[in-house]
């Protein structure tokens, strides 16, 4: 005799006890049953200690167990209305069963479900192989990111619409995806789904950097756990040192470089493009110090205030490859005013050679705020500015 489905699920939500014992009638049961395993007679068990993580009923049949995470029935921002999906994501990843599957049901809602946000997010679920087991009328198809450049760009568009949304970015450098993930609040659920999605479609390494945040310094242990299945992603602390070659000529400065220095200048001054020549290439872009790392490290200030320094936003810009080799060497430099200035004793075809890759003649007056100046004050004190002539004279 064929056994039924047993289905399962917590009547309790974190803050509404009885929540989900009123929104899973038996219709909406019977339909997410149908949906996931074809039957519309099951067994149902449910349970009351605690609540509800992940908005989840499971569904085990045919030896198969099925998650299923529910939408809210009321879109509340634009967080909070997905933010449950990574806690079932990691009970997915967290259960050893080789058969098993990840699904989403949209239950019964008022709001609107499919801003170009909660499209975003969506998109990824799809990415990382969740199964929508059904779609509102106003939805067609919910289709899967097939590049990484493509999450890129739609991360940049959600960001633009809400620019007091920075929670996290991802760029790449050389050959790696670069993530950098908040994990206060909903955005370490956000920050723990782009870095699944990441994995899911490169065959490249993909560097998680927690960005602290009241004084959270790393994910929950249970998104840590999910991402550590996956051999691409590498996992780093708030203290990570981002370039490791600096790190062993110069262990005693080392320990100041950290990843909030490039998430800062991301929150600032958003995606990566040279402010030089405009090339937005992320793999080639840096983030160039203005006052360089090594004065700061020789200064007699405290260990705080030269990391401070040396993360702040202020003190730095976007810069391809050759501008950043350019201005480290001091071929060029920057004026307070934010002109470009080029070295005297540079022959002329080289001269000409700067000029022709040089495209932003002037930083952005917006760029320029009195924080700044004063860095491009510290790093030109060591210059002779007589020695140096305005790049497009």
């Amino acid at each position: 005799m064929k056994t039924n489905p047993l289905v399962r699920y917590n009547i309790n939500a974190q803050k509404r006890s009885g929540y989900f014992a009123q929104i899973l009638t038996s219709d909406v049961l019977k339909d997410i049953c149908f949906k996931a395993t074809g039957c519309r007679e099951f067994e149902v068990e449910t349970e009351s200690e605690g609540y509800n993580k992940g908005r989840l009923v499971t569904i085990e049949y045919n030896n198969v167990i099925y998650y299923v995470t529910l939408s809210e029935d009321k879109v509340d921002g634009r967080n909070s209305s997905v933010q449950s999906v990574p806690s079932a994501l990691n009970l997915f990843y967290a259960d050893d069963r080789s058969k098993k599957k990840l699904c989403y049901y949209f239950i019964p809602y008022t709001g609107n479900y499919f801003t170009e946000y909660h499209k975003f997010i969506f998109k990824l679920l799809k990415t990382v192989g969740v199964e929508f087991l059904n779609l509102p009328s106003n939805c067609s198809a919910i289709y899967s990111y097939s590049s990484i450049n493509e999450i890129m760009s739609a991360r940049r568009e959600t960001q633009g619409q809400n620019k007091s949304n920075n929670s996290s970015y991802i760029t790449k450098f050389n050959n790696r995806i670069q993530i950098f993930g908040k994990t206060f609040g909903a955005s370490k659920y956000e920050s723990t789904l782009m870095a699944l999605a990441a994995a899911k479609i490169t065959k490249g390494k993909v560097d998680f950097f927690n960005v602290a945040e009241n004084g959270l310094e790393e994910l929950p242990k249970s998104s840590q756990i999910t991402l550590s299945k996956f051999a691409n992603i590498e996992l780093h602390s708030a203290t990570q040192t981002l370039d490791k070659k600096i790190s062993d000529a110069l262990p005693e400065t080392a320990s100041l470089r950290n990843g909030s220095y490039l998430y800062n200048l991301l929150s600032k001054l958003g995606e990566k493009k040279c402010c030089m020549c405009k090339c937005g290439i992320p793999e080639i872009i840096q983030g160039a110090h203005i006052w360089e790392v090594s004065a700061i490290s020789k200064t007699s200030m405290n260990f705080k205030e030269k990391f401070q320094h040396v993360n702040n936003s202020d003190n730095g810009l976007w810069l391809c490859q050759n501008h950043h080799k350019l201005f480290d060497s001091n071929i060029i430099m920057l004026s307070k005013n934010g002109r470009l200035c080029v070295r005297l004793d540079v022959n002329h075809d080289d001269e000409d050679y700067i000029k022709s890759i040089t495209s932003c003649k002037r930083l952005d007056a917006s760029f320029l705020t009195e924080k700044t100046k004063d860095y491009i004050d510290k790093r030109n004190s060591n210059l002779c500015k007589d020695d140096y002539h305005s790049i497009d004279d």
